[in-house]
């Protein structure tokens, strides 16, 4: 036997199946593609190309709510007063152990 061991696993198409297959390719390339299935295509298109347009409106829209979001909270300024205060207990803290 010829047969390839590492091929074992693999099953032999349908010969029905590859027949059934074929004719409808054969019936695609002379009756043409049926035009529920283009119009299908084309919306699907256009619903695409729809949301790709809306893209540059939605990262506008971000953009303009992190810059808003950063002012209007003014975390520049937070974090200052967070890190004066953290410098201030760190460096004064000594006062409880020399006993002034």
């Amino acid at each position: 036997d010829d047969a390839d061991p590492t091929m074992d696993h693999c099953d032999e198409p349908d010969m029905e199946e590859n027949q059934e297959e074929d004719e409808r390719v054969v019936a695609l390339y002379s009756e043409g593609v049926p035009r529920r299935w283009l119009f299908d295509h084309l919306k699907s298109e256009i619903e695409q190309e729809d949301a790709c347009k809306s893209l540059p409106q939605a990262l506008m829209l971000w953009l303009v709510f992190v810059f808003m979001a950063l002012f209007h909270m003014r975390l520049h300024l937070l974090r200052e007063v967070s890190n004066a205060v953290e410098f201030d207990i760190q460096e004064n803290a000594n006062f409880a152990f020399t006993g002034f």
